[in-house]
């Protein structure tokens, strides 16, 4: 009787410990999955700076060509007018 009631405690102790090792594991990987949704959403907010970086950029580029266009046109002009002014002072 001894042996088997020390062999029933060892059991219910086995399982105890079994159970709360599961437990400890399922925490475990509960935490790991939060720690991982954390780094996605932080992924996902850099990406989301990259963007509206990347946007800025491009109209950045965009007001880069329209001035040089205009700089181009000014440049025409200036150089017309000084052909003009050569033409009518010589």
């Amino acid at each position: 009787m001894d042996e088997a009631f020390t062999a029933g405690i060892m059991g219910v102790g086995f399982a105890a410990l079994n159970g709360a090792r599961r437990g400890y594991q399922n925490a475990q990987r509960q935490n790991l999955q939060q720690v991982a949704w954390g780094w996605v959403r932080e992924a996902q907010a850099q990406e989301a700076r990259a963007d509206a970086a990347e946007a800025a950029l491009a109209a950045a580029n965009r007001e880069i060509a329209r001035l040089r266009s205009e700089v181009s046109a000014a440049r025409r002009q200036a150089n017309e007018y000084l052909l003009l002014h050569h033409i009518l002072t010589s």
